[in-house]
This record gives C-alpha cells, structure tokens and sequence, in this order.
C-alpha cells in the first residue's frame, strides 16, 4: 500500500470519531475568534494599575498609545493563527468527507470489501470465511475501490499492484 492508500484506509477506519473531533474542533476556535474582541474589550474597560503605567522623567503618565497599538498587534496575531488552524482544519474535514462520499457511492462488492476490511476491521480471512469468496476476489475487490475513490479524489493509480 502507498502513502494514499494508507490514506484512505486511515480515513474509512476512523471517519465518524474523527470527522466530529474535527467539527467540535473548528466550532470551538470559531468560538474564540469571535470572544477574542469580547475579552480585549474586557481588559481594556478594567482599571489599570498606576505602578505598571509608564512615566516619563516629569513624572507625568505618558501616553498609552503604544501599548494599544501593542494589544492590538498581538489581538491580530493570535486571530490570524486561529484563522489559520479553522483553514487548515477544515481543510482536513473536507478531505476526509470527499473520501467518505466516494466510499459511500461505490459499487456494492467494493464498498462492501472495504467496509468489512477497513470500517469493521474484519481479516481477509475471516471476511472470505463468512462472503465464501476467494481470497484474490476479494483483494481483487479491495483494490479496486481503492483505485476508485483515488480516481474520484484526482489523485494517481497506485504503483504497487500487490498491496
């Protein structure tokens, strides 16, 4: 099996836990980059501690400018990151959806080879015990519906015919 095939199989072997650890994931950095103004608000109403004020040599508070323009910088920084993780996040979830879907809309004795192999973790051997279908129809079968959800993700055939 190459990298895409381990892919697939990883995908089809743990789909519905990891597609909602995925889900619950994206909700709750979309819950943070909507309170992370909420809670700058927050810091900024609350009073401030005279001794961590800046002061110039006249002894006078100086301007505070520098440090909004300070927690603004890091307010955008740390938005721009969560950005990121809900991109890449959901990224990853779309991936794994359009392979579930070529998965769910193969042919039935390729859908039910993977199924039995992947999804249920059933062996071969138990699997061509209990369908009483040769052990190369069903590596026959298995390869197939992976060569099929890799043509409906665009990505290569497989080299190693064996796997």
């Amino acid at each position: 099996m190459d990298a895409d095939d381990r892919t697939i199989v990883k995908i089809l072997n743990s789909y519905k836990a990891k597609s909602k650890q995925f889900q619950e994931m994206i909700e709750r950095l979309n819950n943070e980059l909507n309170t992370n103004d909420s809670l700058i608000r927050q810091i900024a109403v609350r009073s401030p501690q005279l001794d961590r004020i800046p002061v110039s040599k006249t002894n006078t508070i100086s301007d505070l400018q520098s440090v909004v323009d300070s927690v603004e910088r890091e307010k955008d920084l740390e938005s721009a990151s969560i950005r990121e993780l809900i991109v890449k996040y959901t990224w990853i979830l779309d991936q794994m959806n359009r392979v579930w879907s070529a998965y769910l809309n193969l042919p039935v004795a390729e859908k039910e080879t993977l199924e039995a192999l992947y999804v249920k973790g059933i062996s071969i051997k138990d699997f061509s015990n209990k369908s009483q279908q040769s052990m190369f129809r069903i590596y026959s079968q298995r390869r197939k519906g992976l060569d099929d959800i890799r043509a409906a993700m665009g990505w290569t055939a497989a080299e190693d015919e064996n796997a």
